[in-house]
């Protein structure tokens, strides 16, 4: 373990572990990655969708044939447990608020996706995280 986080509490260890992973993962699958950013230069997201997956599927020991994100989400359920966002606060009012604010200030992540996301998306994803 490198020396700059074995004095880490294990929940911040883990939350920082995980989203480590999830920028490797976004900066090897955006479609402005660069061969600085992923392994394999490759323009098609859908071959690189398909050896992220297959990486990650050995990891965990899962075979393609199975729910792959089922249990990734399991595998990362035991890590850090999900919570709904009224959890955290949320008010079911305060969807439409999270969607535009998210369409307003997040382009800078959209711009990495390879496939538009419309408001309705988005507002199907607050509500069903809610």
């Amino acid at each position: 373990m490198p020396e700059t986080v074995k004095g880490l509490p294990h929940k911040f260890f883990v939350t920082s572990s995980v989203d480590a992973l999830i920028h490797a993962i976004e900066s090897y699958l955006s479609p402005k990655a660069s061969p600085f950013t992923e392994m394999y230069p490759r323009k098609n997201p859908n071959g690189k969708i398909t050896k992220c997956t297959k990486i990650l599927a050995d990891t965990l020991e899962c075979d393609l044939n199975c729910d792959f994100y089922g249990e990734l989400e399991k595998f990362l359920n035991k890590l850090i447990a999900k919570k709904a966002l009224r959890e955290y606060g949320m008010l079911e009012s305060q969807i439409d608020e999270f969607t535009d604010s998210t369409i307003t200030n997040q382009q800078r992540l959209f711009a990495n996706n390879y496939v538009e996301i419309s408001r309705e998306e988005i507002r199907e994803i607050f509500a069903n995280l809610y």
